[in-house]
């Protein structure tokens, strides 16, 4: 429960209870599953050697009886040096249908599930026991540490988990405005900020320490007073410059930086927790679909052989569906067959081969 104030249509001031509903597992109890699911594939190793397994978190929000809720997920990732391959699970259990053992490895968890919108202080309102889960998993560790380690969803969690606005010139969490996205020799240039990075830059100034759970953008709708004050804290001149001018500054000083990461926005010292966290730029369902698109495009225009022409053909209209993912790999599988019956052109080739 959250203490908050709104003012009523008689512009009088009146503090709230904000209540939010939520259920979470401890990672505790669902790192006692992953063991039990994960015991056929892990790797047989020395019993007084210390492992670490990366976690990775994946959160959304949707409507659900005309309530929006928040479903957030963890697992396990892969690692050849904590569990076994494919051929060694075929090797140690021959009598078993064959396993793809990292899709097992990797299966989500249900971590949290609760009530909440899309905005950032609903949001936030589960980062207190996310970071509590996260210290009292710290405490019970033993011979395999568990490290949280990635992120990965959608564009706005990314976006929120990484204290990045949503939308605008600086989308993109690499801090590139959107006019550069195609220029590629900045893109290959420009270093995305760590967690720790994208703190540091957020408290350079001032404006940050008004930063609370039930306020986190302390840089929106500024007056031109406060701009001036939190650029002159950064060091910038701001002589002789309008409002829009500053505003314009401070954006590019930000780069879309509008608040902590989420799980740095407690008082808690979460540094030694969260040291390797990394929230990518990308998401790979999103992102490679237009290339993939592409890829269906431009083929046909260089098959020649004809019975190659229609098989192709054939498989986009029983392939296509809305993971570009899946289609890219059974592209590949594609052109690898066709390459193998020396039915495909030079562009077949290096697409089975890459």
């Amino acid at each position: 429960m959250f203490k908050t104030n709104r003012t009523d249509k008689s512009g009088t001031l009146t503090e709230l209870d904000y209540t939010v509903y939520g259920r979470m597992i401890p990672l505790t109890k669902i790192i006692q599953h992953m063991r039990e699911m994960h015991k056929d594939y892990q790797r047989e190793t020395e019993t007084n050697e210390t492992h670490t397994r990366h976690l990775r978190i994946w959160h959304d929000h949707s409507d659900i009886l005309n309530h929006t809720y928040i479903s957030i997920m963890v697992s396990t990732l892969y690692d050849t040096a904590s569990f076994i391959t494919d051929e060694e699970y075929r090797a140690k259990y021959p009598e078993r249908p064959p396993a793809d053992v990292q899709a097992m490895v990797e299966k989500p968890f249900l971590y949290v599930l609760g009530q909440s919108s899309s905005s950032d202080i609903d949001q936030l309102s589960y980062i207190p026991v996310r970071v509590d889960d996260l210290q009292n998993l710290k405490a019970q560790s033993g011979e395999v540490r568990y490290v949280m380690r990635f992120f990965s969803g959608d564009g706005p969690p990314r976006q929120f988990e990484a204290g990045h606005q949503r939308g605008g010139n600086f989308a993109c969490l690499c801090g590139i405005p959107s006019k550069d996205h195609m220029n590629l020799d900045n893109a290959f240039q420009i270093d995305v900020p760590s967690s720790q990075e994208r703190l540091k830059i957020f408290k350079e100034g001032e404006l940050w320490k008004g930063f609370s759970l039930m306020r986190p953008s302390p840089f929106a709708n500024l007056k031109k007073q406060d701009i001036m004050r939190e650029l002159v804290a950064r060091s910038h001149d701001t002589d002789d410059k309008n409002k829009v001018e500053l505003q314009e500054e401070l954006s590019n000083t930000l780069r879309g930086i509008q608040r902590p990461p989420a799980m740095f926005s407690t008082p808690k010292n979460v540094f030694d927790l969260l040291h390797d966290y990394e929230v990518p730029p990308g998401e790979p369902l999103h992102d490679i679909t237009n290339v993939v698109q592409n890829l269906i495009t431009e083929l046909p225009y260089h098959i020649s052989n004809p019975d190659t022409l229609k098989d192709f053909e054939k498989f986009s209209t029983a392939t296509i569906g809305s993971d570009a993912r899946l289609f890219a790999v059974k592209l590949a599988m594609f052109a690898h067959l066709k390459f193998s019956e020396k039915k495909s052109v030079k562009i077949f080739t290096t697409f089975a081969h890459h």
